[in-house]
């Protein structure tokens, strides 16, 4: 079994920025090297995401998990330039590194997984589901490096469908003030996170 070097991963995706629905060298990184280790892949998805597949042996449930991998647009000096400014070179990364962890593990059940294109301007996420990725699915995962005084974290949050609500919720808590924010989602989703910075504590309801 091979397992990836989260770093090294991160390494090389930093090297080559590219912002949404543009992320052409990416994304056939990261579809090469799920195809080399072994799972099934669909390249171009919504023109440049990559969606995986691995089945177990039983049936069962089918859990997503999802990191997005574009680069933001900058002007330094005149120039236009490309800078993985949001640390989604970090996310792929960290889902790459896992993804080779998890290969012929899944005994029961289907793990996909999802490097989704062009988040910052949501279009990414609109063709995603557009494209039926997300049909099927019955928990999805999305992880993030956090940033703070302490330095680097990672947090996530489950989606869970709930047909009797409409409305993603995501209240992040710093410590001293919680901050809501509302989505309508197809197939209504809903999911609550709250985050606790400074004490690193990670809450999910």
């Amino acid at each position: 079994m091979t397992i990836l070097n989260v770093k090294e991963i991160y390494n090389d995706l930093h090297q080559m920025p590219e912002v949404g629905l543009q992320e052409f060298k990416t994304s056939a990184y990261l579809a090469d090297a799920m195809e080399k280790l072994g799972y099934e892949v669909t390249r171009n998805v919504n023109v440049t995401g990559v969606v995986a597949i691995e089945k177990g042996e039983e049936p069962g449930p089918t859990l997503l998990l999802r990191a997005d991998m574009d680069a933001l647009p900058f002007v330094i000096d005149g120039k236009p330039v490309n800078i993985h400014a949001c640390g989604h070179d970090a996310h792929s990364a960290m889902l790459l590194a896992a993804a080779s962890v998890l290969k012929g593990k899944i005994k029961r059940g289907t793990l996909k997984v999802l490097f989704q294109p062009a988040e910052e301007t949501l279009y990414g996420a609109i063709g995603i589901i557009e494209a039926g990725v997300l049909e099927g699915v019955d928990m999805a995962s999305v992880e993030y490096v956090a940033f703070d005084v302490k330095g680097v974290g990672i947090c996530g949050f489950i989606l869970l469908p709930d047909e009797s609500s409409g409305v993603m919720t995501v209240e992040l808590k710093d410590g001293n003030y919680v901050i809501t924010q509302e989505y309508t989602l197809p197939k209504g989703y809903i999911v609550k996170e709250l985050e606790d910075v400074r004490s690193g504590r990670r809450i999910y309801t």
